[in-house]
């Protein structure tokens, strides 16, 4: 997911990559109007300017199309916190969506040795565990569009899922350390209700 670069970030670009049998089978893509100007930076670091999403559809009209794509589906991102913020600032139902998430940038704290010239970053990680390039078939291939940033943190989990299997017990809470749970998600929606009292 990529944002607008503002204060308190609204989606500008959202893609959820599928995978099924550890093989990609379709992507879902999105451009959407954040209902304000995206910053300079943001344009900088994804290439995304007004113009490319003026008219699009806002979040509200498009949050159902995500629920039924994660549906029944085990959801994976690298900044899961982050997106989660981003995504409540479109709508705050959407956080009710997935009940457990894991989170690759946490897998990757526990993979990486001390040491080693490597950061938890998706384009670092990808070098790192040889990810190759990603297929014709994503809608935007360019370093930091959701596109391909779905795509490797697909590929990321897969690989350290492989990484983590023989040092990680069957155990329900070592798992767990991975993931973005109930509780978790309760913070983000009080840091997100938090935010609009104080806009009001």
């Amino acid at each position: 997911m990529e944002g607008d670069g503002n204060k308190d970030q609204r989606p500008v670009e959202i893609s959820l990559c599928q995978f099924d049998g550890g093989l990609f089978t379709r992507e879902w893509h999105w451009l959407v109007d954040p209902g304000r100007a995206i910053s300079y930076f943001a344009t900088k670091k994804h290439g995304l300017r007004d113009g490319d999403v003026k008219g699009a559809q806002a979040f509200a009209e498009i949050s159902h199309e995500i629920a039924v794509a994660v549906e029944g589906r085990v959801c994976v991102a690298h900044d899961a916190i982050g997106d989660l913020l981003m995504l409540g600032e479109g709508d705050v139902r959407t956080l009710d969506l997935p009940s457990r998430i894991f989170c690759t940038y946490r897998m990757a704290k526990a993979a990486i040795a001390r040491g080693q010239p490597v950061s938890p970053g998706v384009v670092s990680l990808s070098e790192w565990l040889g990810i190759g390039e990603p297929p014709e078939t994503l809608q935007r291939r360019t370093v930091h569009s959701s596109s391909l940033d779905a795509w490797r943190t697909g590929q990321i989990f897969l690989a350290l899922a492989l990484q983590l299997a023989g040092n990680v017990p069957a155990d329900r809470q070592e798992i767990d350390r991975f993931c973005i749970g109930q509780k978790s998600l309760q913070s983000v929606k009080a840091k997100l209700a938090k935010r609009r009292s104080k806009a009001v």
